[in-house]
């Protein structure tokens, strides 16, 4: 399959969601900016650690220390905490990595 990048992605007619496309009908897919792939990945590696089931490894990790005795005595509000940053976080990893929400 041969792709053209080389030519901008226009609208045929003024229409939303209708493009140009190649010989076998397929539309041509221009890739995402420098600055919307880096956002997306920062997203998905804050999901990543903030993961409730990984949860075990950050008590693990910072067990002896202050953060881990607050961790420790406040572990349901840490694991609200982090299951609602985790949530954020994917959804706008999803939101920002795919290609039709430019």
């Amino acid at each position: 399959m041969k792709l053209i990048l080389d030519r901008p992605l226009t609208p045929i007619d003024g229409k939303k969601k209708q493009y140009e496309t190649q010989s076998d009908e397929t539309p041509i897919e221009q890739p995402l900016s420098f600055s919307r792939r880096i956002a997306g990945y920062v997203l998905a590696f804050l999901a990543l650690i903030t993961c409730p089931c990984h949860l075990p490894i950050w008590a693990l990790l910072l067990s002896g220390t202050a953060i881990g005795g607050l961790f420790t005595e406040y572990s349901g509000t840490f694991f609200s905490a982090l299951l609602v940053l985790f949530l954020i976080s994917l959804w706008g990893a999803i939101y920002v990595l795919k290609k039709d929400s430019a």
